[in-house]
């Protein structure tokens, strides 16, 4: 079996490649500083001071670094029966800006921002795709036309079952 594809499989194809590695590139500009600063964040011990008004489960916190004390808030990573008022956390730290902290592991940190960066290098171009589909922007092509048949089945079945519902027991007299 010989595999091909088409002039118009083609254009669809390059640029949807061209809106994944742009899509990628926006997303590691707007997160290198997390990323950046995540390489150069140390630990130290703090305590939890109190809690954070008109925010469920979030606290404060104060710790020290060279004699200097600073404090942060958020939400604990852990579980909430772990954070105790006046009780002892770990707290990463910028070291060249100690006051930009989280409680947050460094490991957690980073995996979080690659994560969002690969969720929004997939989803953000399929979104996109389908918006110049639809406007009619790019040429049709066979991939496109049987995800919008799938599409279109999965609907008509649920608007179909949606219908089909009971709607209730009738009212007694």
């Amino acid at each position: 079996m010989v595999a091909y594809i088409t002039k118009n499989g083609a254009v669809n194809l390059g640029v949807w490649l061209a809106l994944v590695v742009f899509t990628a590139a926006v997303m590691t500009v707007l997160n290198y500083g997390s990323l950046r600063t995540s390489g150069t964040m140390k630990s130290t011990e703090g305590s939890v001071i109190g809690y954070v008004p008109g925010e469920a489960q979030s606290y404060r916190y104060q710790y020290w670094v060279s004699g200097r004390s600073f404090q942060g808030s958020a939400k604990p990573p852990e579980r909430v029966e772990t954070m105790k008022l006046g009780g002892t956390i770990t707290v990463f730290y910028d070291a060249a800006n100690p006051g930009n902290s989280t409680l947050a592991a460094l490991r957690t940190v980073v995996v979080g921002r690659l994560a969002l960066i690969v969720a929004a290098s997939m989803l953000i171009p399929v979104l996109a795709m389908w918006g110049l589909h639809v406007r009619r922007l790019l040429p049709p092509c066979k991939f496109v036309q049987n995800c919008h048949d799938w599409v279109a089945r999965v609907a008509h079945r649920f608007v179909r079952r949606k219908k089909s519902a009971p709607k209730g027991l009738p009212a007694k007299a």
